[in-house]
This record gives C-alpha cells, structure tokens and sequence, in this order.
C-alpha cells in the first residue's frame, strides 16, 4: 500500500468524492459529507482543475488512522472506536479522518 502525508490545506482543495446521484467528483463542505463518502484525491495536485485525472497523477483515498498498513482500506472500519476491557471506547477517530499533525519546517 503506498501511504502519502499531505498538508490538510492542500488536500481541502482538491478533495472530492463521488456524488451518488448525479456520479459527478464534488467538493465535501460538511462534516456528514466527509464522514459517509469515500473522500478522494489525484496526487501530485493540480488545483486549477483538481478533480481531472492527469496522465502523471495517482489517486489516493482518506483513510483513518486504523486503516493505515492494513492492506486492505474498508469504509465500514471508519469512525467506530476501538473499546477497551471495560467497553469505555480507548480510540476515537477523529471526525475528518485526520490523524496526526505534523509541524511545518521554517523554510515552508
């Protein structure tokens, strides 16, 4: 599996996932939204036309921290705290599938 780490900026402008009626690539601009799609993304970005396949682009999908180094990523782990011996939940997944911060350098 090919992980990237990308900057939470970047990637909210060229995020997208699948809208089930009209099958267009569409921008999530709600938390639901993030949440209940499988959120995508064509890396390297192009943020001029983001949502369009480029020969030299791959696409990647979000995932959730528990999903990393799995092999396999499923949308139905995603979100679910994992719960300890006295089922008071030890994880909890954030709400936008963020999982780390990761400080700039002082030349960015």
């Amino acid at each position: 599996m090919d992980v990237i780490v990308v900057r939470e900026s970047d990637i909210k402008r060229a995020w997208f996932y699948i809208h089930p009626t009209t099958r267009q690539p569409t921008q999530p601009v709600t938390t639901t939204q993030i949440r209940n799609n499988q959120i995508k993304f064509y890396y390297p970005f192009d943020f001029n036309t983001p949502y369009v396949k480029k020969s030299h682009q791959m696409e990647y999908t979000l995932v959730t921290p528990d999903q990393v180094n799995q092999g396999t990523c499923s949308q139905d782990s995603g979100g679910i705290p994992n719960p300890g011996s006295d089922g008071i939940p030890t994880v909890f997944t954030p709400h936008d599938r963020r999982f780390g911060c990761i400080p700039m350098s002082g030349s960015n």
